[in-house]
């Protein structure tokens, strides 16, 4: 009986020990979050691009016959934006941007008889221009297409000049500016692709005028219209 009792204690000792040596199942770890970029911010950046475009214009002198002319130039842009945008949880995007480029100045010269007048039209924007625009977009994750859309304006020069004309045969310039004002569409397409920096490229087209301008030294009048096609890349960083 002692024996039965003294083996009962031993294995009872042995069992806590035995149980500390069995091999404990561990809970897995955590599977990593997985977040996507957060288009939702303020930003701002810069662009350069390439844009091309056809003036179109009109010479009133009270001559009947007068038309109107067109004429085409291209010319190296750059600039810088800044905007904000808010995403949806349905992935949408919606914000708004302030733009502001200048050129290389480019020029535009187009030739216009009137009559027994000939006369040598050269119009060129003063570098720059801008524009304030909606934007509509959805996001898949480091990607954002969008659309774009808004008012515009550009500051043009523009200069008559009659080499034969009433005032005689000499040939002389008068010079006026125009700030002309319009709309523009485009769309464009962003990737995020470090930290809070994102690269773009876009396209974008824009209508001026038309806008009248008066020569008062030469008694004449001209009615002038831009169209503008541009495409750009850039970088933003956002906030």
């Amino acid at each position: 009986m002692r024996n039965v009792l003294l083996a009962s204690v031993a294995a009872l000792s042995a069992g806590p020990a035995l149980a500390s040596d069995l091999p404990t199942k561990k809970s897995p770890p955590p599977a990593p979050v997985v977040t996507e970029y957060d288009w939702t911010g303020v930003y701002f950046g810069a662009n350069l691009g390439w844009e091309w475009g056809r003036a179109n214009l009109t010479l009133f002198d009270g001559v009947p016959g007068a038309r109107t002319n067109h004429g085409v130039s291209s010319s190296f842009i750059g600039g810088a934006q800044v905007g904000y945008r808010y995403v949806f949880p349905t992935k949408f995007v919606i914000g708004g941007e302030v733009s502001l480029d200048g050129n290389a100045r480019s020029s535009i010269t187009i030739t216009n008889v009137v009559g027994n007048k000939y006369y040598e039209w050269s119009t060129s924007s003063s570098g720059f221009g801008g524009n304030v625009v909606a934007i509509g977009g959805y996001a898949f994750g480091d990607l954002l297409p969008y659309v774009k859309g808004g008012v515009a304006w550009i500051d043009e020069d523009l200069t008559l000049t009659p080499v034969y004309s009433a005032f005689g045969n000499a040939a002389f310039g008068t010079s006026r500016t125009l700030v002309a004002s319009g709309w523009t569409l485009g769309a464009g397409l962003a990737y995020h692709f470090w930290s809070n920096w994102e690269v773009f490229g876009q396209y974008a087209y824009m209508k001026f005028g038309p806008g009248d301008i008066d020569y008062t030294a030469a008694l004449r009048t001209s009615r002038a219209s831009l169209t503008v096609n541009s495409i750009a890349v850039g970088v933003n960083y956002k906030f």
